[in-house]
């Protein structure tokens, strides 16, 4: 069988020794209710088949992966972070302008306030020299790009002076197991695709 979110091949009795679990108990619950969970593992029987995913609604649970298992699994959280702009365009120095007129690609003719902004963050709760987090402008149901150099340092600074925030109900909606070589060797557009996203086709790669 595998570990659902880990990839890894193993059986039920190895398992339940490397996370340290009462088999009986384990056995017990598969036959009565086809399932057993606890505050860090999901354990699920359907026809004889048994689906085993690591729970990560407890931040322990990333130390106790990385402990168990001899691969570095990194921790890759997705955020989405939104706010309204107050700054001048710096096309039109706030003054607005014609929106047909194709120089205007900030404020959109408005002026001075130029409208949200809204970014998705795919941060590493435990980097590495070799790893970096990556971001996106624009939020969950947008078209995204990859923000450039001056951008990622215009991000940090709106993050900085709380002009922009995580969004509540998106904070840590979806957690990955990530393997460090597999990052370092495939780059962020295969990771991201792995996650199976549903707004994957908004993705920049």
């Amino acid at each position: 069988m595998k570990i659902e979110n880990l990839g890894i091949e193993t059986t039920l009795e190895k398992f339940v020794e490397d996370w340290e679990l009462d088999i009986n108990e384990i056995n017990k619950e598969l036959d009565e209710n086809s399932y057993y969970s606890d505050d860090f593992v999901e354990i699920e029987r359907e026809d004889n088949l048994i689906t085993i995913r690591i729970l990560t609604s407890y931040w322990e649970v990333k130390d106790m992966v990385n402990d168990i298992y001899d691969d570095y699994y990194l921790f890759v959280i997705k955020d989405v972070f939104s706010g309204y702009n107050d700054e001048d365009c710096e096309v039109c120095d706030g003054e607005g302008v014609d929106t047909n007129d194709e120089e205007c690609k900030l404020c959109e003719g408005i002026g001075g306030d130029y409208g949200e902004l809204n970014y998705t963050q795919f941060s590493i709760e435990n980097p590495t020299s070799k790893t970096n987090d990556i971001v996106f402008k624009g939020g969950e149901y947008d078209k995204k790009s990859i923000l450039n150099e001056d951008e990622l340092s215009k991000f940090h600074n709106q993050k900085d002076e709380e002009k922009i925030n995580w969004t509540d109900s998106l904070k840590y909606q979806e957690v990955w197991f990530v393997k460090e070589e597999d990052l370092i060797r495939n780059g962020w557009g295969k990771i991201i695709k792995s996650f199976n996203l549903s707004d994957w086709e908004k993705y920049p790669f």
